[in-house]
Order: C-alpha cells, then structure tokens, then sequence
C-alpha cells in the first residue's frame, strides 16, 4: 500500500533578490510545462518520458533557463499530469446532456 504525505511550508528569503530569483525560477518551470503540454498535445498524446525528453531537453534548457534537474522534472511532472487525466477519463467517462426529454447522455474521451 502505498501511503502520501503532504507537507505544507513556507519558505523565508533572507532578501529581495534572492525572493526575486526565486519567483523567476517558478514562472519559468510554469512556462516550461506550458510548452511541454503543448508539445504533448501536438504530437497525439506520446507520453513516452524518454522519447520526450530527447526531443524537447536542450529547448528547455536554453529557452527557459531550467537547471538539468528542472528540466527533467518538468518534463515528468507533465507527463504524470497527462496520464492521471486519461486514468480519470477511463474510470469516468466525461459526459454532457443532450437536452432532449429522453435525458440521455452522450459520452466523448
């Protein structure tokens, strides 16, 4: 069994700069995953961590000025997000209704 624990914290900068920097840090990952989502998207929903990280590793690191640790990292985090959406998707399927009096519901993935 597996057991999660969430740890809330706050993080105390001894200056404005180092606040700044690290504000910076977390706007460029949020960019990041943005591109990576759209890679995804782009490219009918490979989530092969792998295939990805070779196509899309130096662009992250160039680009967005991600350490090597967060640029893989984002990479995963993207992925994970990808397919707890398709396990969600799979155990309940979205759906919308019809609007007719029969009140049946069309389903779409």
């Amino acid at each position: 069994m597996l057991l999660s624990l969430t740890v809330k914290a706050k993080l105390k900068l001894d200056n404005a700069t180092d606040a700044a920097k690290f504000q910076e840090t977390g706007e460029q990952y949020h960019l990041a995953c943005n591109h990576v989502s759209e890679y995804i998207f782009n490219n009918d929903f490979e989530l092969n961590t792998n295939k990805i990280q070779t196509k899309l590793y130096p662009d992250l690191r160039q680009r967005f000025g991600l350490k090597s640790q967060l640029a893989i990292s984002v990479i995963k985090t993207t992925v994970a997000r990808y397919k707890t959406v398709q396990t969600q998707l799979r155990r309940k399927p979205m759906a919308y209704a019809t609007g007719k009096k029969d009140k049946k519901v069309k389903k779409f993935i």
